[in-house]
């Protein structure tokens, strides 16, 4: 039987057991079998302090991604952990210098990629409640929206749809414009992903 996820999201120690079982046993019964784990906001679960000064839940939560990182089961099978953050120097130092772990700077989406994804996700949404009409919350065409937000990334974008959606709000050429000044603020930013695998894995350049 699989682990079953808590549904109290305040017991990450819970939840990391839970997907460690999940792990070993995919990796144990599936020879072959590929995994992938996206963290994002890694900054929240492993910050940037001396291990010492962490609480119990935090030191747990490092033993999980320190193991993930090190053992011989995860490390030679195929499961890639991938910590997604706006600066490294924000993550613990300890976890980041691990010799099995990689650094990689994750690239904006270009214009296409933006309008593919938005696509697809108001397509999603399309489909989960037919009723709606998710593409009747912007005032303006996929394409312009893809064109004005250069300085999103996929997991912005996600907030943002999301928010349109769940919300059933208005996003109009207003909004656009304060999210576009927004964006080219933030533009400098960069996202990196730290990746937990002998070898780099081209998964890790998602956002």
């Amino acid at each position: 039987m699989e682990p079953t996820l808590p549904s109290d999201s305040a017991d990450p120690v819970r939840a990391f057991s839970l997907l460690e079982m999940h792990f070993r046993k995919r990796l144990l019964d599936n020879r072959g079998f590929s995994i992938t784990f996206i963290i994002e906001y890694a900054e929240t679960l492993v910050p940037m302090a001396n291990a010492a000064n962490y609480g119990a839940e935090d030191r747990a939560i490092l033993v999980f991604l320190q193991r993930w990182a090190s053992e011989g089961l995860f490390r030679l099978d195929d499961l890639v952990i991938v910590l997604l953050t706006e600066n490294v120097v924000n993550l613990n130092q300890q976890y980041v210098k691990n010799p099995y772990n990689f650094e990689t700077n994750i690239p904006y989406p270009d214009e296409s990629q933006r309008l593919g994804y938005i696509e697809w996700f108001l397509n999603k949404a399309a489909q989960r409640n037919p009723s709606s009409n998710p593409r009747g919350l912007l005032e303006m065409s996929t394409d312009v929206l893809s064109k004005n937000t250069a300085g999103l990334n996929i997991a912005h974008l996600r907030v943002l749809l999301s928010e349109l959606v769940e919300n059933n709000l208005q996003f109009t050429y207003g909004d656009l414009n304060s999210q576009e000044k927004g964006a080219d603020r933030g533009r400098s930013r960069r996202i990196v992903g730290i990746c937990s695998k002998q070898i780099f894995a081209g998964g890790c350049g998602r956002a």
